[in-house]
């Protein structure tokens, strides 16, 4: 069962690659009044181009994270 995947659109932060998915179960004041959820970190990429050729790069660029009060 697919947990991740790259967004269809071009301009999400995840557009192009989304893996390596960590969940960990957490609950702090910033979040909803310190409500427990259930965080998954994981690797994913925006496409990106090269501002010269205009040819689309590859890489993981950042650290994403989704959140949920159940963990689905």
């Amino acid at each position: 069962k697919m947990v991740v995947e790259p967004m269809i659109n071009g301009e999400s932060d995840d557009a192009v690659h989304a893996c390596a998915p960590s969940v960990v179960k957490h609950s702090f004041g910033a979040l909803d009044g310190g409500k427990e959820k259930y965080l998954m970190y994981y690797e994913c990429g925006p496409k990106s181009y090269n501002k010269t050729t205009g040819a689309r790069v590859e890489g993981f660029t950042q650290i994403c994270v989704a959140y949920s009060d159940d963990g689905l």
